[in-house]
This record gives structure tokens, sequence and C-alpha cells, in this order.
């Protein structure tokens, strides 16, 4: 129905692989683009983990809500306006 859409995304995911808070960003595809999502609101006991292959590397990373590792991520979308000239 929407084919591939290419939009600007940021989700804030814990990567449990890692242990680390990590932001998944970018002109992403309506496919990845539902996987980022998933991943970052997968809150631990209420919903399960998520295993995904973001960056095509062959091998899946298991990701969570990004309030496990960063509960207010506040650098990210800085950052962001500030790269777009908002500053």
């Amino acid at each position: 129905m929407f084919g591939e859409v290419s939009r600007p995304v940021t989700a804030g995911t814990t990567n449990f692989d890692k242990g680390v808070f990590e932001v998944i960003s970018g002109n992403i595809g309506m496919s990845k683009f539902k996987e980022a999502m998933m991943c970052s609101s997968a809150v631990p006991v209420a919903f399960p983990h998520q295993s995904f292959d973001f960056y095509n590397t062959g091998k899946n990373t298991t990701y969570a809500d990004g309030c496990v590792t960063n509960n207010l991520d506040v650098a990210t979308p800085i950052t962001w306006c500030l790269g777009e000239g908002y500053a």
C-alpha cells in the first residue's frame, strides 16, 4: 500500500549485545522503519526484545526499548537540529 517511502527516522534503543544505548537513525525504507519502531518500543517484561539486522551485517542484533539504558535522550535531537541549521 505505502511502498518504499524513505523518511528520516531516529529511534532510541538498547543494544543488548553490547549493553549500550544506540540510536537507529537515517533515511530508511518502510520495512526498516517498522523494525526500528518495534525495537524502540520493546519495553522489557511487557514486550519481547527484538532481533534485527538493521545495518545489513548478516548478523542479528538484539534490541529493546532505549529507556533501559538512557531514559531521556536530549543529545540526538539537538545534534540533528544543529546539523539542519536550526541553531
